[in-house]
C-alpha cells in the first residue's frame, strides 16, 4: 500500500480511452493512486517492474504480450502484486487457460461502461 493506506495501481490496456476512464473512476474514489499505465504487454512488464504496484488492472488481449503472459511475469517477479484481468472477451472466466492461471480476480467489460469500471474499481479495492 502507498501513502495513507492508498492502493497503488498500474493500468494496462491497449485502448487509451479505457485506461483514462478506469483511471478517472479509481482516482475519484479516493483510495487508489494510479502510478503507471501501459498500452501493450511489453511496456506493461517494464512499467510494473519500475513502479512495483499493489494491483495491476490488466487487459487480456493486447499486442506484444497478452494479459496471461504479463500476469505470469508479474506473479514470478512481484508475487505480492495482485492481478485483476479486465477484458471484453465474452465470459472471461470461462476461458480454459484462465481456469489454470493464478489470478485474484476477473472483470468483464459490460455493455454499460460504468458498470464495468465500477466492477474493476470494486475488485481492485477488495483485492489490494
Amino acid at each position: 500500500m502507498g501513502d495513507g493506506g492508498r492502493v497503488r495501481a498500474v493500468l494496462v490496456d491497449d485502448h487509451r480511452a479505457v485506461r483514462e476512464v478506469v483511471r478517472a473512476c479509481l482516482e475519484l474514489d479516493g483510495r487508489t493512486d494510479v502510478v503507471g499505465e501501459a498500452g501493450d504487454g511489453g511496456e506493461a512488464v517494464v512499467v510494473i517492474r519500475e513502479t512495483r504496484p499493489d494491483v495491476v488492472v490488466l487487459d487480456l488481449e493486447m499486442p506484444v504480450a497478452n494479459g496471461l503472459e504479463v500476469s505470469a511475469a508479474v506473479r514470478r517477479d512481484l508475487p505480492g502484486t495482485r492481478v485483476v484481468l479486465f477484458s471484453s472477451v465474452p465470459d472471461v472466466s470461462g476461458r480454459v487457460e484462465l481456469k489454470f492461471a493464478d489470478h485474484q480476480a476477473r472483470c468483464a467489460r459490460s455493455r454499460r461502461p460504468m458498470d464495468a469500471v465500477e466492477g474493476v474499481a470494486g475488485t481492485v479495492l477488495a483485492h489490494a
